[in-house]
């Protein structure tokens, strides 16, 4: 997916919990995600999304800013029409995540950037998979993504509640590589 990003830390603050972006592109290192900001009504719009689509794998992208290791999620897309789904796997509708991405880029004056994926697990633990973490590793190496830190929204099913759980990609190096949970603040 190409996703570009500039600078945004002159864009107005807006109405979210840590003030206007600070990360782009151009800086020597992203900083390290430690928690992340989603509004509650969209933490609801996706558990009626993995509901709509259970059992099997439903997900997405995730778009917003980042401000100093906060990630505050502004938009979030879904799998698209061509998207292919099963009980353990989930294939995005790549050229229409990719569209959706530019377009959210350009409706937010570049404030908005790609910050990773979100995906269910239905009937299993909330917890990573060695896919999903490939999956994050992938994209950290993406120097189109621009995202060396992705983030991994991962929602799973068990007694049938869905539970939301973060993670996020803290090296992409072979040897201390670790993708670490980091907690979820609802706005």
């Amino acid at each position: 997916m190409s996703r570009r990003s500039v600078c945004a830390t002159s864009r107005a603050t807006r109405n979210f919990p840590c003030g206007s972006p600070t990360y782009c592109r151009h800086m020597r290192a992203a900083p390290i995600i430690r928690r992340v900001w989603v509004r509650r009504a969209d933490a609801v719009g996706l558990e009626r999304l993995a509901d709509s689509y259970y059992p099997v794998e439903v997900g997405g992208i995730l778009a917003g800013y980042v401000n100093e290791e906060s990630a505050v999620v502004t938009e979030i897309v879904g799998p698209g029409p061509q998207a292919q789904h099963s009980h353990d796997s989930f294939l995005p509708d790549h050229d229409y995540q990719t569209n959706e991405m530019h377009r959210i880029f350009r409706a937010s004056g570049g404030s908005a950037v790609y910050l990773g994926d979100w995906h269910t697990h239905p009937d299993g633990p909330v917890a990573l998979s060695p896919l999903d973490i490939q999956t994050m590793r992938t994209i950290a190496g993406d120097h189109e993504a621009h995202c060396p830190n992705p983030l991994m929204l991962l929602l799973a099913r068990e007694e049938g509640i869905w539970t939301m759980r973060a993670f996020c990609l803290v090296s992409t190096q072979e040897v201390t590589f670790a993708a670490e949970a980091v907690p979820i603040h609802l706005f």
